[in-house]
C-alpha cells in the first residue's frame, strides 16, 4: 500500500511539474510578443528622433499637417484598392487585411484611428512620437476618441505603429524632394531605404503580398512597395495578420492568424478551421466530403491529432486545440491553456476576434461552446504536443507541411 501511495505521489509531482512547464511556455509566447511590440515602437521612435535631428526641415505644426493630409489621402487610395482587389483578384480573402486599414461602421479602420490619435494627441498619456507609457486599464486611450473606446492595448500599438511609419515617410519625402536627380537615379530613394529599414528592424510589420493588378491603384500609397519578389504593402500589426504565414527568414513570426499560430506550434502549416472540422468528423466515424485538393492535408492532420470526446472541460488538457465553426462558415482555433470550470477554459491564441477588442497573442476566458448561434465546436489533441510545451526550446520552425 505504501509503495502504491508513493508511486501515486511521485506521479502527481511529475504531472504538476509538466503542467508548470506548459504554463511557463505559454506565457513565454505572450511575453515574447509583448517585448517585440515594445521594441518595434522604440525603434520607430528612435528613428523618428534621429530623422528630425538630421533633417529639421519641418516644424511640428507643418509635420502634423502633412501627416494628416497623407493619412487621409492614403485612406482613400487603400479604400479603392480594397474594393478593386475583391472584384478582380482570385485571392479574395486576403483583402480582409486592407479592410482593417479602411473599414465600415460599426468597426473602425487603422487610418481613421491614427487620424484621431493625431488630432487628439494632447489627450495621450505620453508625448506624440515617443515610446508608449502611462497606459493602464483594459481600454487605456478611451479618452482620445470614439475609435479608442473599446481599443485594448494591442490595438493601440498597431495604430501607433502606423502613425510612426507615416511620420517617418513624411520626413523621407522631404529629403527625396530636396535631393538632386543624380542621387535619385543612382540609389534607392530615402523613402525606399526607410521602408527596407523598417522591415529589417521591426518584427510585427508584415510584408503583405498584393496581386499585381493592384499596383496602379496602390502606387501612391506610402506603405506600398514593388520589389524583385513582387508587390507588397507594409502592414503594421501587433501579432495578428489574416492569412499571415511563418516567414522563411527571421523574424519568422511577423504576424499570424489563429490557425497559422496553432499550425506553427504543432508543426502543421496553416490548417484552416474547416479542415480541423473534417478531422474531428472523421475521428468520430463520419464520412465528410473532402475536396481533392484538401485530401493530403486532412490525412496529415488526422495522423497528427486525436479527437477529444466528449467535447468538455472534464477531458480537456493544456495544449489541446478548441475549434469553433460558425454558422456563417468562418471559424476560430485556440489552444487550451487551463480549465476554468465545467463550461469554460483559459486560452492562448492569436486573435482579432470579431469586434477587434482583442488583437494579437492573447489569453482569454471563453466558453467551450461556440458563442455564435448555430455554431459547432470540437477539441483536437495534437500528438506533437512537445512543440507547444517546449516553445522556448525550439531551434527552428516548420515552414512547410511534411
Amino acid at each position: 500500500m505504501k509503495s502504491t501511495a508513493l508511486l501515486e505521489d511521485v506521479s502527481t509531482q511529475i504531472q504538476a511539474r509538466k503542467n508548470d512547464c506548459k504554463i511557463k511556455s505559454v506565457q513565454s509566447i505572450i511575453d515574447d510578443a509583448n517585448k517585440a511590440n515594445s521594441y518595434d515602437i522604440k525603434w520607430l521612435c528612435d528613428r523618428f528622433k534621429q530623422s528630425r535631428e538630421q533633417n529639421p526641415c519641418l516644424d511640428d505644426l507643418t509635420l502634423n499637417a502633412h501627416l494628416k493630409e497623407k493619412l487621409i489621402e492614403d485612406r482613400s487610395i487603400v479604400a479603392i484598392a480594397k474594393e478593386f482587389w475583391l472584384e478582380k483578384s482570385e485571392r479574395k480573402l486576403y483583402w480582409l487585411n486592407l479592410r482593417k486599414l479602411v473599414t465600415e461602421k460599426p468597426f473602425w479602420g487603422h487610418y481613421d484611428s491614427a487620424i484621431q490619435m493625431l488630432d487628439n494627441h494632447d489627450k495621450l498619456p505620453f508625448p506624440l512620437f515617443s515610446p508608449i507609457s502611462g497606459c493602464f486599464g483594459d481600454f487605456p486611450l478611451a479618452e482620445v476618441g470614439i475609435y479608442f473606446k473599446n481599443a485594448r492595448m494591442n490595438r493601440v500599438i498597431t495604430v501607433y505603429k502606423l502613425l510612426l511609419i507615416y511620420a517617418l515617410c513624411i520626413i523621407a519625402d522631404e529629403e527625396d524632394a530636396s535631393d538632386g536627380e543624380e542621387k535619385k537615379t543612382s540609389m534607392l530613394s530615402v523613402k525606399e531605404q526607410l521602408l527596407e529599414d523598417v522591415l529589417k528592424n521591426t518584427q510585427f510589420v508584415y510584408p503583405l503580398e498584393v496581386p499585381s493588378v493592384l499596383n496602379s491603384k496602390l502606387s501612391g500609397c506610402s506603405l506600398f512597395r514593388v520589389s524583385e519578389c513582387g508587390s507588397y504593402v507594409l502592414f503594421p500589426n501587433s501579432g495578428y495578420v489574416f492569412g499571415g504565414m511563418v516567414q522563411a527568414q527571421a523574424p519568422h513570426n511577423r504576424g499570424l492568424d489563429c490557425t497559422s499560430f496553432t499550425g506553427w506550434i504543432t508543426g502543421c502549416g496553416r490548417p484552416l478551421t474547416y479542415l480541423y472540422e473534417k478531422v474531428w468528423q472523421i475521428k468520430m466515424g463520419e464520412a465528410p466530403g473532402i475536396k481533392p485538393e484538401d485530401k493530403e492535408i486532412v490525412a496529415m492532420l488526422c495522423d497528427r491529432h486525436d479527437v477529444v470526446e466528449p467535447c468538455g472541460s472534464e477531458v480537456a488538457e493544456a495544449g489541446d486545440i478548441l475549434v469553433w465553426r460558425h454558422s456563417d462558415g468562418s471559424g476560430h482555433a485556440m489552444f487550451v491553456q487551463s480549465v476554468v470550470d465545467s463550461n469554460t477554459i483559459k486560452t492562448v491564441e492569436c486573435t482579432n476576434y470579431k469586434d477587434g477588442h482583442y488583437e494579437g497573442f492573447q489569453e482569454r476566458i471563453v466558453t467551450i461552446k461556440d458563442p455564435n448561434e448555430g455554431g459547432r465546436e470540437g477539441i483536437l489533441r495534437p500528438l506533437r504536443q512537445d512543440a507547444y510545451h517546449t516553445y522556448k526550446e525550439r531551434s527552428q520552425v516548420s515552414l512547410l507541411i511534411k
